[in-house]
């Protein structure tokens, strides 16, 4: 997260789960959903604020990007080259059984949460 504090983000990280404990594939999934969440807020969100945070509870493993940037439409997301993308992502957690859900408004930020069964 040493890349956001130049730009004026100030990024808080939880992680309340033991994540070096995770099977490789589900842990790879959960990078790529954090990598796609900063990026988009590095690139997009104009915010000043993230959080990221990665939590379990019996059956889920849930992380969740959070920002208070200017938000967006998400049923009008292009798909852009170069970047993994939303749609991307989302097509690539449901071939893992995951879901990714984007929620977000016009000046309330974005919240990019990731689902997946542990």
């Amino acid at each position: 997260m040493a890349r956001l504090d130049p730009r004026g983000i100030e990024a808080t990280l939880t992680i309340d789960t033991p994540v070096s404990e995770l099977p490789v594939d589900i842990a790879q999934l959960t990078y790529r959903a954090a990598q796609e969440g900063l990026r988009h807020v590095v690139a997009h969100a104009n915010a000043t604020r993230v959080l990221v945070s990665i939590s379990e509870d019996a059956d889920h493993l849930t992380l969740r990007v959070i920002d208070d940037g200017r938000g967006f439409n998400p049923e009008q997301v292009p798909q852009r080259d170069g970047h993994l993308g939303l749609r991307a992502l989302a097509g690539f957690a449901t071939s893992m059984g995951a879901e990714v859900m984007v929620e977000s408004d016009a000046g309330r930020g974005t919240e990019l949460r990731l689902e997946v069964a542990v």
